[in-house]
């Protein structure tokens, strides 16, 4: 599994209500044992850089996607032997994890059209997106460059701490009932806009299609995930004022996210 990190708890929370067709338990249960994590941790989960069919909706327009499957050992993947013989006599012959997948695709399309919030977490996304910036760090540094990179970690701290208070704000008033329609409408509207802050229009310096500035392809390899890739492009051509322009001009963009964030907050007050 794996998408953009806002969407992996209601992923993870979907596959502990689908039966794993092993018979073993639940997806996630199954899930898990294979990942063999602590019992304090969740099993990793994909960054969504790659080139696929969710490209245009993510990488382009800056809109959340998630993505799940089964997988394992075969190596008939985009090959000639990658055929619907090959899948009903040796890959899935009862077409249960099909079906399974399907359950999953089938329970996060319900989940998400009848909640009354978007169950969007920005306290995981921003988590994982102050997991990125140690990786930033080292990659100047080993270029000997002096680009500061303290005012990207400030901005995702101040999205962090917005959506914590979002999400307090959230489980308070879903505790009292459901909310108004007209307060839930304009929550939901600010929260799809948090991602979408985080594209930029003019997209990457050397590829314009690709908008979002968090996730994209690899330019050198299009099945590899780059995470900040306007910035590490920057550092990998060797341009260290460009790659402080791309720093600052990321740490914007996340306070831009930061405050769709408070804005939905503020809506779910009323205010």
């Amino acid at each position: 599994g794996g998408g953009s990190p806002s969407l992996r708890p209601t992923v993870r929370d979907v596959v502990k209500h689908v039966n794993d067709p092993s018979g073993a338990g639940s997806v996630y249960d199954v899930w898990r044992r294979h990942a063999q994590v602590a019992d304090t941790t969740e099993p990793r989960m994909g960054d969504p850089g790659g080139g696929s069919d969710f490209a245009g909706f993510y990488n382009h327009l800056g809109i959340p996607i998630a993505e799940w499957g089964f997988g394992g050992g075969g190596g008939v993947y985009h090959s000639l032997y990658d055929s619907f013989h090959w899948m009903s006599k040796f890959g899935d012959p009862t077409f249960a994890y099909h079906a399974a997948a399907a359950r999953i695709g089938a329970a996060l399309v319900l989940r998400m059209a009848n909640a009354d919030i978007l169950p969007y977490d920005y306290v995981e996304y921003a988590r994982t997106m102050r997991g990125y910036v140690p990786q930033v760090e080292k990659a100047v540094k080993e270029k000997g460059w002096t680009v500061d990179v303290t005012a990207l970690g400030a901005a995702i701290h101040r999205m962090e701490r917005a959506a914590a208070a979002f999400a307090a704000t959230r489980d308070s008033v879903l505790a009292r009932g459901d909310p108004p329609r007209g307060v839930a409408v304009r929550t939901n509207a600010a929260l799809m806009r948090v991602e979408r802050a985080l594209t930029r229009p003019a997209g990457l310096r050397t590829r314009p299609w690709f908008r979002n500035l968090i996730y994209a392809a690899d330019e050198d390899n299009g099945y590899a995930n780059m995470v900040f890739p306007s910035v590490n492009e920057a550092i990998r051509s060797g341009d260290r004022s460009l790659a402080a322009q791309e720093v600052a001009d990321l740490a914007s963009r996340f306070d831009a996210a930061t405050k769709a964030v408070t804005d939905a907050t503020a809506a779910l007050g009323g205010r």
